[in-house]
């Protein structure tokens, strides 16, 4: 695998900037992006849309689609991002809103809420936002999902969706849960504990009725933060197919692992968690960071994240960044096709982050576009990456 690189949009000082790109309809080339301008940890500040009509060789000008707000006690920040429905041609926009008391990134576990507009025309015109509410009497504004209550938990989205052959939307989520006294679960005193959900979501007319899935837990004592950031696909013989983050924040002598899953029933229910190996069976290492999966169009199912040559520690280090084929018997990483996208260069920072990416088919050249801010190639303190 050939792999080239350009500097798709350059940052302003002292601010990275990360692109996610899709499609608007069934069989154009025509694109929406939207950027991501970030100088703090976990907190973005602003994200502009703007739109291509020949494929992502050239871009309008755009607009400020969102800017963090400041309230009483703190800041409400946004986070959205666009995703086609390749069967029906409907593009949509999730967005979350995450409310920080004194902008303080830990007070946002409690302050999530997820909406979703969708556009017929192209990205045109959009729906009002709608936030995701369970169905079922039970939930509302503040209970919007099974074992989630604003205030006192929240969920985010945890990866790109996927449209199931059975017609359905499959939403990557994890949440916070909470112990037996209502308080967020963390028994191991990590920077923060998770589990896995999927959202399954049916068109309802106007609106899409969401129902979640049976949540995917671990042994905090094989993953100190739990799982979160799952991506997901649906293989050739209708299995789906999971890769989760893991992590070994404060037990470094953990091995730091991915952790995949299977559903032989829709995405309904879930197998126990086991360590991502590669195709001859090793285990593979890899430190708490975001990894995609994409079924190309030849058919292959692609996984892009980082790997590590010796046991990372928590979320270091996130280089390099590789992609390989699936291998959809064994469930397992092909050894042979593992290529290197991007790495630590001679002099650069051991803080280098390659993570946090997008990813997508280009509709022309049939090759996989990853977009992603390489951070702090320098140091920890400077914020300026391109995309």
């Amino acid at each position: 695998m050939e792999v080239y690189k350009k500097i798709f949009v350059k940052p302003p000082k002292g601010v990275s900037i990360n692109c996610a790109l899709s499609y608007v309809d069934k069989d154009t080339f025509k694109m929406v992006r939207i950027c991501t301008f970030q100088n703090l940890s976990d907190r973005p500040s602003q994200q502009y849309i703007s739109y291509s009509t020949n494929n992502g060789m050239d871009w309008n000008a755009g607009k400020l689609l969102n800017k963090y707000k400041v309230v009483k006690d703190g800041t409400i920040r946004y986070s959205t991002m666009p995703w086609l429905d390749e069967d029906k041609g409907i593009l949509f926009l999730f967005h979350h809103t995450i409310y920080m008391k004194n902008d303080e990134v830990l007070t946002g576990l409690y302050g999530r809420k997820i909406f979703y507009q969708y556009s017929k025309d192209g990205g045109n015109t959009f729906t009002e936002f709608s936030q995701i509410i369970e169905s079922g009497g039970e939930f509302d504004e503040k209970h919007y999902m099974r074992d989630v209550w604003y205030g006192r938990n929240s969920a985010s989205i945890g990866n790109i969706p996927i449209k199931l052959s059975a017609n359905e939307i499959l939403l990557p989520l994890y949440y916070f849960p909470l112990d037996r006294n209502g308080r967020l679960y963390n028994p191991i005193g990590a920077y923060t504990y998770t589990n896995v959900v999927f959202l399954h979501g049916f068109w309802r007319n106007k609106y899409i009725e969401w129902i979640s899935s049976d949540p995917i837990t671990i042994d905090p004592y094989k993953s100190t933060r739990g799982l979160s950031e799952p991506a997901v696909i649906e293989l050739d013989n209708g299995i789906l197919f999971t890769v989760m983050r893991g992590s070994n924040d404060k037990m470094p002598s953990l091995p730091g692992y991915k952790w995949i899953s299977v559903s032989e029933d829709g995405g309904w229910s879930w197998s126990k968690p086991e360590p991502f190996k590669y195709d001859d069976g090793e285990k593979i290492l890899s430190p708490a960071s975001y990894s995609a999966l994409i079924k190309h169009s030849s058919g292959k199912v692609y996984w892009i994240g980082n790997i590590s040559k010796t046991n990372p520690v928590g979320n270091s280090p996130r280089y390099p960044l590789v992609i390989g084929e699936i291998d959809q018997d064994k469930m397992a990483l092909k050894r042979s096709t593992m290529t290197i996208i991007d790495t630590k260069r001679r002099g650069e920072s051991k803080y280098l982050q390659l993570s946090n990416f997008n990813v997508y088919e280009d509709r022309k050249t049939r090759e996989i576009v990853v977009t992603l801010a390489r951070l702090f190639p320098q140091n920890r303190e400077d914020w300026t990456a391109p995309c």
